[in-house]
């Protein structure tokens, strides 16, 4: 029986370039490995409503995992149970006082049809996508009634970088992580993230985790790329992701790296059954000379 792969993509920084598209030689290529018996599934921090379209564009048909696994869902084929992990907002709440809402730049909370936000300025555009969703503006504390998918704060400087990751621990279940560098930080479930979803998506289609393949290149990638039998990070990927990848793409996010390096290991694939092939013509030949020899 012909072997099936899941294939997890995060979206950006690897699935999409620096412009947020995707080339045609990619599309096409992820079209192909589906129509093939593959599945290819989505593995983001997005909203849903910001992975649809790509979605959508792409014409795939695979399970979706967005706000970092908090939300899996298959949209198409319905074989897997939608999951959702609210965070309570109470402990949103507990931490903003704790930290002090005037150390905060923007706050920012979402479920997949609202939004609360201290500021509805430019600063959520990196972090937002506004479309499609209403926007609830003011303090969190009294304005936040409803548990959302996601949690983010952006801290005014790195003075709470500790504070708010200790407060956050302190709570069962629940951990804080910074992106790189930055001031912005977002609270997610310990044993919720892309790496659980990879799982539940496998076990949903039937596929075995040695068939399972993570491509990704951030933090919130680790889990995903753990989990996976064979967990690819992108060239441009942080380095501490690349030290615990099993493989490094072919190319970054600017050069159809997902594209190339599922190409490369599908092509490697072809050379190891040629390989074994060649291995068991060569073990017959060896068989009969030994025979041969044996009767001579």
């Amino acid at each position: 029986m012909k072997k099936r792969y899941l294939i997890a993509l995060d979206m950006d920084g690897t699935l999409l370039d620096d412009k947020k598209e995707i080339s045609k030689e990619t599309k096409e290529y992820l079209k192909y490995l589906e129509n093939d018996g593959n599945v290819i599934a989505i593995a983001s921090g997005r909203p849903l409503r910001a992975i649809m379209p790509y979605y959508n564009e792409i014409g795939l048909t695979g399970p979706i995992a967005c706000y970092n696994g908090a939300c899996v869902l298959d949209p198409i084929n319905k074989k897997l149970e939608t999951k959702l992990s609210k965070i309570n907002k109470e402990i949103i709440k507990k931490i903003i006082e704790k930290i002090g809402v005037d150390n905060f730049s923007n706050i920012m909370c979402e479920t997949s049809e609202d939004a609360w936000v201290l500021h509805d300025n430019l600063t959520i555009e990196d972090f937002f996508w506004k479309d499609g969703i209403r926007i609830h503006e003011g303090n969190i504390v009294e304005i936040l009634d409803e548990d959302p998918h996601t949690a983010i704060f952006v801290l005014k400087n790195h003075d709470f970088d500790e504070k708010i990751v200790k407060i956050a621990f302190s709570y069962e279940n629940i951990g804080c992580r910074f992106w790189g560098d930055s001031t912005c930080c977002e609270l997610y479930f310990l044993d919720v993230n892309k790496g659980s979803a990879i799982g539940d998506m496998a076990k949903a289609y039937g596929i075995d985790n040695n068939n399972t393949i993570a491509i990704g290149d951030a933090e919130n990638d680790e889990d995903l790329l753990r989990a996976a039998y064979k967990g690819v990070a992108m060239k441009n990927a942080s380095d501490e992701l690349i030290s615990q990848a099993d493989m490094v793409s072919l190319e970054d996010n600017n050069h159809d790296g997902v594209k190339k390096t599922l190409s490369n290991l599908k092509n490697m694939k072809l050379s190891a059954i040629l390989l074994r092939n060649i291995g068991k013509h060569i073990r017959k030949t060896l068989a009969h000379l030994w025979v041969i020899l044996m009767q001579n």
